[in-house]
């Protein structure tokens, strides 16, 4: 037991140095680890798997695994795209060493495929890194955040940071925080900044998105809570979103 909470101990105390610059990078695995780890992540993908019929049959190769993020030398963040579904493919991210899975969790596809490329460039919402690990409740346990571009059509445009806590190396999704949302009518930006140390969130109404100009309309806590993004104290300053409260925390249209 003693053993056991030391190595604990060990992989947190490492967790808040690790970041990463990329969403996707090859898997350094042995034959060996591939063959120790194949068992065990076939018999967590099970749950996530739809076998309708044999039409509509998803499926997943470990030969197609890629390395989201480290969270330290000896345990890191797999991902597996879902094979066979006739509109979407989705991703299991698997917490790993090269000897075991921890956990997993099965994530929508957009999440993990960002890809601004058909924008024009003031209208790209993301930047680097889109995948990386932040403490973003102080308990000394980074999350993963993964930056995600959601659009349908001009109606909704916005980024989001998809937050996972890792805590005791169990994957489990926490909330999306929408920091960004482009105001179709008014071609207007929101602009929502979180310190994570305070909770504060402050809310900024730009005509355009990289500049300096702007109007702090709002501001609201939000903090995680059991596993939850939680908010709290919205207050407007600006008479234009007195009705629009809910302007100020998001769009309302994530999608997990």
């Amino acid at each position: 037991m003693m053993k056991c909470l030391v190595f604990i101990v060990a992989i947190f105390s490492l967790l808040s140095a690790c970041t990463s610059d990329s969403a996707s990078q090859s898997v350094d695995l042995t034959d060996s680890s591939i063959q120790k780890l194949s068992g065990q992540i076939e018999e967590h993908s099970v749950q996530y798997l739809s076998k309708v019929d044999e039409d509509f049959r998803e499926g997943t190769e470990i030969s197609d695994a890629s390395e989201l993020t480290a969270i330290n030398d000896s345990v890191r963040i797999l991902s597996i795209p879902i094979e066979g579904h006739p509109i979407r493919k989705d991703y299991i991210l698997f917490v790993v060493s090269d000897s075991k899975v921890f956990s997993s969790i099965r994530v929508n596809g957009n999440w993990i495929d960002n890809d601004e490329r058909g924008y024009s460039e003031e209208f790209r919402f993301l930047s680097e890194p889109l995948v990386y690990l932040d403490d973003v409740n102080n308990d000394e346990i980074p999350e993963l955040v993964i930056k995600d571009r959601m659009h349908n059509g001009s109606l909704f445009n916005a980024a989001s940071k998809h937050i996972f806590s890792l805590d005791s190396l169990q994957i489990q999704f926490v909330g999306t925080f929408e920091y960004v949302s482009h105001l179709p009518i008014e071609n207007e930006f929101l602009v929502r900044y979180w310190d994570t140390q305070s909770g504060r969130v402050d809310v900024y109404l730009k005509e355009e998105l990289h500049s300096h100009d702007s109007i702090h309309i709002g501001k609201f806590v939000m903090t995680v809570e059991d596993v939850s993004l939680k908010y709290d104290d919205v207050q407007v300053f600006l008479d234009d979103f007195r009705d629009s409260e809910h302007l100020v925390l998001s769009l309302g249209l994530a999608e997990y």
